[in-house]
């Protein structure tokens, strides 16, 4: 179910996050590949997010509408709530970029 893989998703991000933080003042070069892991996990919940709402379904609530997403759904809701957390830790360029990280491990 899309919808409980986009919910894992946001979960390993938010773990990532704690452990990036805690990670980064001892080792920025170990916290600058993890930040990056997060982002891909960001792009992945983002893909995961798109394809909930195209899935076939006869409930026309899951359907994108002009004004975007409805809060009052649980994938929605999820999604929009960790976008805020999501867009103060990184810009909007990195969450665009094809690929994030070093170039070497």
């Amino acid at each position: 179910e899309l919808d409980a893989l986009h919910q894992h998703c946001l979960a390993l991000y938010a773990l990532l996050d704690a452990h990036t933080t805690r990670t980064t003042p001892v080792d920025r070069a170990g916290g600058e590949v993890l930040k990056a892991a997060r982002v891909r996990l960001w792009q992945a919940a983002e893909h995961l997010h798109a394809a909930w709402h195209r899935a076939p379904t006869t409930d026309t609530d899951r359907l994108l509408t002009a004004g975007g997403c409805r809060p009052r759904l649980p994938v929605c809701g999820r999604h929009l709530r960790m976008s805020v957390r999501v867009r103060r830790t990184h810009t909007p360029a990195e969450l665009r970029a094809p690929f994030t990280g070093p170039n070497r491990l």
